[in-house]
């Protein structure tokens, strides 16, 4: 399968609502032009980067890919990589380059022997952070995060979308922050909608929904991992 093809195939997934999420295919479908005119704003663009591996080299050529790309979903996807120790190689350059930091999270539901943990991007001291969002066709990994491809995604934007639930945190941003080129009532429906359908989906893994936040990825208990669990920060 061509370079293009693999992330085209991905958007692809995305945009048919595989991953459940409704805000997500929306993203994947691009800006619209028919968007009503009191949303906030378009969808934002898809900054997509094909990484050849799972080297140091990688990691660092998304990484600085990001930091130059502000109000971006940013995807790195890795094609190549077919087994999860390889998704833990990559994580742990990603936290060398000293942008991103690392630390396990709850994840009810995981099968035994699992390790879940997050991805945080702070580009800068002091700059808001991120929570990344991974996918991987790994029997660990949540049914609504099983892509055909490994895969990372990141917000590099501010809190976009008015209509978020909850308040806001000045010190992170997440995925409920993109803009979604939705007015309040479409955005409320698409909402429920998307938690149906996570809801649905999840239940043949046994997640819960809210654990699923802060993952970036379960992959099973491996060398790699315990290698990864030593640049973990203290949680």
């Amino acid at each position: 399968m061509s370079g293009d093809a693999v992330e085209d195939h991905f958007v692809e997934w995305l945009r048919r609502n595989m991953s459940g999420c409704h805000f997500a295919a929306r993203v994947a479908a691009g800006p619209r032009s028919d968007r009503p005119a009191d949303a906030p704003g378009d969808v934002p663009e898809m900054f997509r980067a094909r990484l050849g591996g799972v080297d140091r080299g990688s990691a660092e050529v998304f990484t600085e890919g990001i930091g130059e790309r502000p109000d971006r979903l940013c995807v790195a996807l890795l094609p190549r990589v077919t087994r999860a120790a390889d998704v833990a190689i990559f994580a742990r350059h990603l936290i060398v380059t000293g942008k991103w930091s690392g630390g396990l999270v709850p994840n009810p539901g995981a099968p035994d022997r699992t390790v879940s943990f997050r991805l945080t991007w702070r580009p800068e001291e002091g700059s808001r952070s991120c929570n990344a969002m991974g996918f991987a066709p790994v029997p660990t990994m949540p049914t609504t995060r099983r892509a055909p491809f490994v895969a990372l995604c990141v917000w590099t934007g501010g809190h976009a979308n008015p209509h978020r639930p909850g308040k806001a945190d000045p010190a992170t941003v997440g995925f409920v922050d993109l803009p979604t080129g939705l007015d309040a009532p479409g955005h409320a429906a698409t909402m429920t909608s998307t938690n149906d359908s996570v809801r649905r989906l999840l239940s043949t893994s046994g997640n819960d929904m809210r654990a699923l936040r802060r993952l970036a990825f379960a992959l099973p208990i491996s060398a790699s991992t315990h290698a990864l669990l030593r640049h973990f920060d203290a949680e």
